[in-house]
């Protein structure tokens, strides 16, 4: 009896560990004209347009560019 509710304890436990999920997306850039250094959230990601951040995670962010004059 004692390993039955052992064990349903231990299944319990387990069962309200919370589990991190981390969301995470794509963001596609474009400009006219091409060829603007892309930021996000104020940071280089050192590509230009048009182009593919990968990795973002969820949430609202800032992404800006800069085109070479």
């Amino acid at each position: 009896m004692k390993k039955i509710i052992f064990i349903f304890c231990l299944f319990s436990v387990i069962l309200l560990i919370p589990v991190a999920v981390t969301a995470v997306g794509n963001i596609s850039v474009s400009s006219l004209p091409s060829g603007a250094a892309v930021l996000l959230d104020g940071i280089t990601t050192g590509t230009t347009t048009p182009t593919v951040i990968e990795n973002v995670s969820s949430g609202s962010h800032i992404v800006s560019g800069n085109v070479p004059i």
